[in-house]
């Protein structure tokens, strides 16, 4: 049985399609989000700490997330 990987998030940041529908969230809104999962983790679960690197995926209509969150933010981006 393979076992779930805690040390993975992810994130749907809309940014064109809902931007009429919703909330403004900008980039530091949603890492702060990832910090605080990734520091409760690693409080709850010190072992996961050395299993691998903290790694969060991204989807969004919006190209230029991605190259944003990567120059900014010290966590693997994957989109």
């Amino acid at each position: 049985m393979k076992r779930f990987n805690f040390n993975k998030n992810r994130l749907h940041i809309r940014r064109t399609d809902k931007i009429s529908e919703a909330l403004y969230y900008s980039n530091e809104d949603y890492m702060r989000e990832i910090d605080e999962y990734f520091g409760v983790l690693f409080v709850k679960h010190p072992h996961l700490r050395n299993a691998s690197a903290p790694t969060v995926f991204v989807a969004s209509d919006d190209k230029n997330v991605f190259e944003s969150l990567r120059k900014e933010f010290e966590f693997p981006i994957i989109s």
